[in-house]
């Protein structure tokens, strides 16, 4: 009877329970592979022209059953030299491959990519020879339209990263992710949905029998720019000759010495100003968008390439110069702090009303009698110093509203404040006494001199502060960008738009597109006879005999099409880096050459008072605003509006007082 028991006692084990164990078992041996699907492409305004696509690429892969297998093992001891000598590659990389950790054990492990034609004929003809070896096509990012196009604004794509992977759950090890530009902003639409496919394996980890289970992929949506890819390919050009006319040119500030500009760096920005549309955006210096930006990342980020990953246009941060008049003029008036008409004498320097009675001098001399339009046109600094220092004096007597005019003008034209564009951007400085003084605390706070040995003989907010940011200089810091759209408001009539970069994000299975309208920000009050006065201020600097860049813009057909404009030169602070040895017969000094070149230009539609563009350019180290960014503003003009011949980029004679 014992016996009798345990035999059935072990017959119901081995039925029943290993039964249940088998299940268990085989439940816990479904795995899922996944497989990307095509990234989706970034297209030009007109839909038509693909700027990042994909495009087939052929890879070898080996399968799960080589990289389970030992090293020792005569599968990988006969094969992994073969696969090394067809690939080109040592052994150990071979190997090393294979049991990288970062493949899971039902995934393919790709030994090489892009493989030339040779090798796909042989592992298409012997492939018998070549067991667990397989090629694959797969799409990879390209860009089809030009190598350099618009690199920092399309941005570009890597491998996911641990980090990745767990802000992300739904990616795989094996994925792209998008890292910057619109790649990176609108990664989860162009990436798409992997297909995801369930297999049984055995405790070995190889696949047994058909799939159990598939879920279609599903293509990444495309993404619809408004970039003129033409628009776009001009000014990357004019900006570029432009530079190099300037590192051509000596610098006027030593003419008599043989110093060049340096002009290591620039960008150029095109606006549609009735929706804030981008119609170009520039950076330089630029970069192949297909190269291997993994193996060459620490040399694109170096100081030694000038940083040509960064955007300059909306993530450059400079001091605007004169083009930031258009601000404090507007604070001017309605502050009653100037008339339209009043008038002032420049002579070329101006002494605060204050106990110290600084003296603030203008680079170019004196501009003599000027009102607002006059002082726009010729650029006058005394005109502006004087309506900052009147201002600071408002503030000080605890009119802070009207003591701090020019910073709420600013900041209604949407400066101190990102743009909302869909890339990388800086935030920009409006400066007041706050700001100073937190700036000031943390920099002492610091270590950093010569703020921590004089931060406690701080003065606060000076006149000299105010003054300086009525000229655009001082603490001031603003993006290209920002400028843009702060003239496309004064263009339209005073509507802040978001600089819009993306119109559509569209479908590729059915077409079906989803509009991204044109946002306002703000509006910024602007009334009709100041803003009438200035925007003739702003046509003289294009045709009138003073204007700062009337030499630039002489033989525009301006019958024809309306062109507004201001320049501006910004003096950037000391910086050693920025300095060059120069020799003057037996003396040797350091020459620091820093100031930033601007110009700003409002042309195009039917209306001459709303002109339709905008377009900013800015050159960094490269001079005065009228001497070669005008120049370069002018091509970018005429091939927007389709002007024939194009008139070359070269340095010219400014006028004005301040160029």
């Amino acid at each position: 009877m014992a016996l009798f028991c345990s035999l059935l006692a072990r017959l119901w084990f081995l039925q029943v329970r290993d039964s249940t164990t088998d299940v268990q078992i085989n439940s816990e041996t479904v795995r899922t592979v996944r497989t990307d699907s095509p990234r989706g492409q970034i297209l030009d305004r007109s839909g038509a022209v693909v700027l990042a696509g994909n495009r087939l690429v052929w890879i070898v892969v080996a399968d799960p059953t080589l990289r389970a297998a030992d090293q020792k093992s005569a599968l990988r001891k006969t094969l992994v030299p073969k696969i090394a000598a067809l690939l080109g590659e040592a052994p150990a990389k071979v190997t090393h491959d294979l049991d990288s950790r970062r493949n899971g054990p039902l995934e393919t492990v790709v030994l090489a990519e892009d493989v030339s034609p040779s090798v796909r004929t042989t592992l298409a003809e012997r492939g018998r020879d070549y067991p667990h070896i397989a090629l694959q096509a797969i799409s990879e990012r390209s860009y089809p339209f030009q190598l350099d196009f618009a690199p920092q604004v399309l941005g570009y794509t890597g491998p996911v990263t641990k980090e990745d992977l767990l802000r992300h759950p739904d990616l795989g090890r094996n994925d792209t992710i998008g890292r910057s530009g619109i790649e990176g902003v609108y990664d989860s639409q162009l990436r798409g949905t992997p297909s995801l496919v369930d297999v049984n394996v055995n405790p070995a980890g190889v696949v047994v029998g058909p799939p159990v289970h598939r879920v279609a992929g599903k293509p990444g949506h495309n993404v619809q720019l408004t970039i003129d890819s033409s628009i776009q390919k001009s000014v990357q050009q004019s900006l570029y000759a432009g530079i190099l006319v300037a590192r051509s040119e000596n610098d006027e500030d030593l003419s008599k010495y043989t110093v060049k500009y340096r002009a290591p760096a620039g960008s150029a920005v095109v606006l549609d100003a009735t929706n804030g549309d981008v119609v170009a955006m520039a950076s330089y210096p630029t970069y192949d968008n297909s190269a291997n930006l993994g193996a060459n990342y620490d040399q694109l980020a170096s100081a030694s390439l000038h940083y040509p990953l960064i955007n300059r246009a909306t993530s450059g941060l400079y001091a605007p110069g004169s083009t930031f008049k258009l601000i404090t003029a507007q604070a001017a008036i309605e502050t009653g702090t100037r008339g339209i008409y009043t008038t002032i004498n420049d002579n070329g320097v101006y002494i605060a009303n204050s106990r110290d009675k600084q003296r603030f001098a203008s680079p170019g001399g004196g501009a003599g009698t000027v009102d607002l339009q006059s002082a726009l046109t010729r650029s006058s600094d005394v005109y502006f110093y004087g309506i900052g220092d009147a201002l600071w004096q408002r503030w000080n007597a605890n009119d802070l509203a009207a003591g701090y005019a020019i910073q709420n003008v600013a900041r209604a034209f949407g400066f101190g404040a990102k743009t909302k564009v869909d890339v990388d951007e800086a935030r920009g400085v409006v400066p007041d006494a706050k700001w100073r003084a937190d700036f000031v605390h943390a920099q002492a706070k610091a270590g950093i001199e010569p703020y921590k040995s004089h931060e406690a003989a701080y003065k606060g907010w000076q006149p000299g502060d105010n003054i300086l940011l009525g000229v655009g200089q001082g603490d001031l810091l603003v993006t290209p960008l920002q400028l843009a759209d702060a003239y496309a408001a004064f263009a339209n009539g005073g509507t802040v738009w978001r600089p819009r970069l993306v119109s559509k994000v569209i479908d590729p299975r059915d077409g079906s597109a989803r509009e991204v309208a044109p946002q306002v920000l703000g509006k910024a009050t602007i009334p009709a006879d100041v803003r009438n006065a200035m925007l003739a201020g702003f046509h003289g600097v294009v045709t009138d005999s003073k204007g700062t860049a009337a030499q630039a813009f002489q033989g525009f057909p301006f019958s024809q099409y309306n062109v507004n404009g201001k320049t501006g030169t910004a003096q950037v602070g000391v910086n050693k880096k920025n300095c060059v040895r120069v020799t003057a017969g037996v003396a040797n000094f350091d020459k620091c050459i820093g100031d930033t070149s601007w110009f700003v230009g409002m042309f195009g539609g039917s209306d001459p008072q709303h002109p339709k563009y905008v377009v900013v350019v800015n050159v960094e180290q490269g001079g005065r605003g009228g001497r070669i960014a005008a120049p370069i503003a002018r091509q970018i003009i005429e091939k927007v509006m389709r002007i024939t011949p194009l008139t070359p980029i070269t340095q010219v004679a400014t006028g004005g007082v301040h160029p």
